[in-house]
C-alpha cells in the first residue's frame, strides 16, 4: 500500500461522498475514547449535539453515512468531520 496525502476535504465533499456510499476508515492506532459521556479524539474534546453520530465515532472503525445520522445536515458537524479527516485520523476506504 502506497501512502498517499489527499488534498484537504471541504465540509461538502465530504458530505457528497459519504451519500454517495464511500466509507472512512479510522486510522489504526487512534485513541477514542468515552469519558463520562464525552467522546475524545487523540486527547482532544469532540464537542457537538449529535450524540450518536460522536458514540458511532467512538464505538466503529468503518463509518457510513447511515451512522452519523441527521449530523450529515449540521454545518458545524461537518466543518469538525472534515478537520478530523484532514487531520489524518479517519480516511476514505479506497
Amino acid at each position: 500500500m502506497v501512502w498517499r496525502q489527499a488534498p484537504p476535504y471541504q465540509p461538502d465533499e465530504i458530505y457528497d461522498a459519504l451519500k454517495q456510499g464511500d466509507k472512512l476508515v479510522r486510522l489504526g492506532g487512534l485513541r477514542v475514547l468515552r469519558i463520562d459521556g464525552e467522546v475524545y479524539v487523540n486527547g482532544e474534546k469532540i464537542d457537538s449535539p449529535h450524540r450518536p453520530a460522536l458514540e458511532a465515532l467512538a464505538s466503529h472503525i468503518v463509518l457510513n453515512e447511515s451512522l452519523f445520522g441527521d449530523a450529515l445536515e449540521d454545518p458545524p458537524f461537518l466543518a469538525m468531520l472534515a478537520a478530523l479527516v484532514n487531520s489524518g485520523y479517519w480516511f476514505f476506504e479506497d
